[in-house]
């Protein structure tokens, strides 16, 4: 799973514990840009997940894993490709029209629209009503 601050890896099994009872699996990070690892985590031999947090959006990461026994480490399992750090919902599309209108009062009217085709992927939770004077360029926020 991808977030704007973290992503969560998995793995399989090690297939060779090298002879001796596996202690763990040891997961680093590192910015793809850079060539520093960093430890985000460690696990127990039955777990094969690892979320990496506090990451940032919009940031390429690779992640190793090594698999650790009493005798030391293994070589790492490496992403080939980075992994971006990105959230996953989007911008939602504009409403849609047509776009009705009908004066209630001398100082107020009543606007109905359909909703977008698309949410960005995540509950809407309102719209931006404007409004502009026709001798004016300036639009002004009403709700």
């Amino acid at each position: 799973m991808v977030t704007r601050d973290s992503i969560t890896i998995s793995w399989g099994p090690c297939k060779d514990d090298g002879g001796a009872e596996l202690i763990g699996y040891v997961v680093e990070r590192r910015d793809a840009s850079r060539n520093v690892w960093q430890r985000v985590g460690y696990n127990d031999p039955s777990t094969f997940t690892c979320t990496a947090t506090g990451l940032t959006e919009d940031v390429a990461y690779h992640f190793r894993v090594f698999t650790e026994n009493p005798v030391g480490m293994s070589p790492p399992l490496t992403t080939v490709d980075p992994i971006v750090a990105k959230s996953p919902y989007t911008r939602p599309d504009k409403p849609e029209g047509p776009l009705l209108t009908k004066i209630v009062s001398p100082n107020s009217i009543e606007c109905t629209w359909q909703p977008p085709v698309s949410d960005g992927g995540t509950t809407l939770t309102g719209y931006f009503i404007q409004r502009r004077d026709i001798t004016r360029p300036i639009w002004v926020t009403v709700s």
